[in-house]
């Protein structure tokens, strides 16, 4: 079985990949915060006189391809770049989430949207199961499309990760013929919003492998001890030089002239396509490039830092960072339900943190119950995969003349 295949063929990471670990985590915890922030904002969890947190929100899901790109292209290395096993291990992480995110969301839209159908989108449920169907593919951004899932707001960037997980398997197959056949077909189904943010994901993608090939070629040190000063303050100087940069490009002026030439490319595509094509939430993508880049080399950086350290604050980041993927998937299902049966008068006061903590709460043990089932989904997928690579092996040797 391909699960087995994958234990044969694991490699291990260098300590200079591994550095980089605890600065990713805190800043996917960081990144998801801001998203929250936002999407609390909206509902009106939040006072109205503070400012939009609209493209901070955004620059949070800009740093999170960069991450995902770095991670996963660690699990690829891991998986010993074969394409199937790294299948398996992304896809049932993303569909042990996805599966019971969308249910669970299309029961609690179909009670609150009795009382405020106003905050729903009541054309998707009278046929829920096709659209179930058509977002289960993850095909809601490709060309045309911007559609989300019921109140699965956040949903948009997983059909960015999906096709971004399959282009990587796409280069890991040995043949030629196969890898540039299969690269353009996923090519092909992407469209333009996902290849617009392709050089976010991918920069993380190059980081790893940078990382990677210095590892190989230098010795690393034997432990944080023996390292440099500077090295051992390079995840909290990445952070840091992080941090000033992106606000320098912010207080500058040159994110909003980037946003401004990001619009004019929008603008012409809309205009050559007659209005059917538009690249919706990659309408930044030169702003982003810049978000993207700059987090890239503080990540560089991270990487030069010693092992990490077993102290409470890594292990407590290191439980919480792979649970901000069901907390970025279902919050905002649980913030319109509470939006639609409390009225913002009577969540004022206390109630409003207190209310906005609880759901915080119920995302995260939503997540732990359901990255339980992860197992459930390698074994389905490993199965399915398995029978499907030999029926076709089966075929191929059936269609020789026997002798």
């Amino acid at each position: 079985m391909l699960a087995k295949s994958l234990k044969a063929t694991a490699h291990s990471l260098p300590d200079t990949v591994l550095a980089a670990f605890p600065f990713l985590d805190l800043w996917r915890v960081l990144a998801a915060a801001c998203v929250l922030a936002l999407h609390f904002q909206q509902q009106q969890f939040w006072p109205q006189d503070v400012p939009s947190f609209y493209r901070l929100a955004h620059l949070g899901v800009i740093v999170f391809f960069v991450i995902s790109g770095y991670s996963v292209a660690s699990a690829a290395h891991r998986a010993g770049h074969q394409p199937l096993e790294f299948l398996v291990a992304r896809w049932s992480r993303l569909y042990s989430v996805v599966v019971p995110a969308l249910l669970l969301a299309l029961v609690l839209d179909e009670i609150a949207g009795i009382g405020r159908s106003d905050l729903y989108p009541t054309w998707q449920y009278p046929k829920w199961w096709l659209h179930l169907g058509f977002h289960l593919l993850f095909l809601g951004e490709s060309w045309h499309f911007t559609l989300r899932p019921f109140s699965i707001i956040p949903y948009w960037s997983l059909a960015y990760e999906f096709w971004y997980y399959a282009l990587l398997a796409a280069s890991m197959l040995r043949s030629a013929h196969w890898r540039w056949l299969a690269l353009g077909v996923v090519l092909l189904i992407m469209g333009p919003h996902l290849w617009a943010l392709l050089p976010c994901w991918l920069l993380g993608v190059v980081v790893f492998r940078v990382t990677l090939a210095s590892a190989m070629n230098v010795a690393t040190a034997a432990g944080p001890g023996s390292l440099p000063r500077w090295r051992r303050a390079a995840r909290p100087l990445a952070c840091l030089g992080f941090i000033l940069a992106g606000a320098g490009s912010l207080a500058s002026g040159i994110d909003a002239g980037l946003i401004h030439w990001s619009r004019q490319v929008d603008e012409a595509l809309q205009a050559f396509s007659h209005k059917t094509l538009r690249l919706d939430y990659a309408r930044w993508f030169l702003a982003d490039y810049l978000i993207a880049l700059l987090f890239a080399l503080a990540l560089l950086l991270a990487c030069q830092g010693g092992p990490p350290r077993n102290s409470r604050l890594h292990r407590g980041l290191a439980w919480l960072a792979p649970h901000t993927f069901g907390l970025y998937l279902l919050h905002y299902t649980l913030i319109q339900f509470c939006a639609a049966l409390i009225a913002p008068a009577q969540r004022s006061g206390w109630r409003s943190p207190a209310l906005a903590a609880l759901i915080i709460a119920t995302c995260l043990l939503l997540s732990v119950l359901f990255s339980r089932t992860r197992p459930f989904w390698q074994r389905g997928l490993d199965g399915a995969l398995s029978r499907a690579l030999f029926w076709r092996r089966g075929r191929r040797a059936g269609s020789r003349p026997t002798a």
